[in-house]
């Protein structure tokens, strides 16, 4: 029997291998070189212009958390949350579905809101909080507090924020939010949150490893 190898980026180490059947190997590369050569693309038209919307790396000592949303067709809504250190090596990702019927702008504070509460489980003294809600990321970054729907749970993400270190809260494009995205729509239990440590789940690895590629590339 033959075996090929899969290979993405971890906390304890750079590189993990996990050894699956030939076919299965040859089936990955292949999605991740038609995934990449999408990128490379999308890249080329967005310096033509002037924007770049892809995911990065955080600073040295800052772990980056995305978060993302996807409102179901059945009604209610995915939260997805992905963090990694800053040299790109997986942490921890997480999700949650919640029912009812949201805004778009309210199940993307949500999913901050999870990635705040999420942050509490590997302590990092300094976050980058990613989220391609721009909207909600001027609240935010303007400490907009009102009672609206949105406004509670605004002032319930500032709190958290104010119980931790530094933390940054950051806009990023969709492009950049890939990881977080397919969180969001895994297929989890209701209002409960899913965690996964060290390990990230199978369907994240190509993003995991691609944005690692695209990153070093610039």
């Amino acid at each position: 029997m033959s075996f090929g190898f899969g290979f993405y980026p971890t906390r304890l180490g750079r590189i993990r291998t996990n050894i699956h059947g030939y076919g299965y190997f040859c089936h990955l590369w292949f999605v991740f070189l038609e995934d990449f050569n999408r990128h490379q693309e999308r890249d080329e038209i967005e310096q033509i212009n002037g924007v770049r919307k892809k995911w990065q790396k955080s600073a040295e000592g800052f772990v980056s958390i995305t978060t993302d949303a996807a409102i179901l067709e059945g009604g209610g809504a995915g939260l997805g949350v992905v963090a990694r250190d800053s040299k790109g090596d997986f942490i921890l990702a997480a999700v949650k579905r919640v029912r009812g019927i949201w805004e778009a702008e309210q199940v993307e504070a949500l999913a901050m809101e999870l990635g705040i509460q999420t942050a509490t489980l590997i302590q990092a003294p300094r976050l980058v909080l990613e989220s391609d809600c721009q909207t909600l990321v001027l609240r935010l970054q303007n400490s907009m507090e009102d009672v609206t729907d949105m406004g509670i749970i605004c002032g319930s993400i500032q709190r958290g924020i104010r119980n931790m270190g530094e933390v940054r809260v950051t806009h990023i494009g969709r492009e950049a939010n890939v990881a977080a995205h397919l969180m969001a729509q895994v297929n989890a239990r209701w209002d409960e949150r899913q965690v996964w440590f060290d390990t990230p789940p199978l369907m994240l690895l190509n993003q995991l490893l691609l944005d690692n590629v695209i990153d070093s590339l610039n």
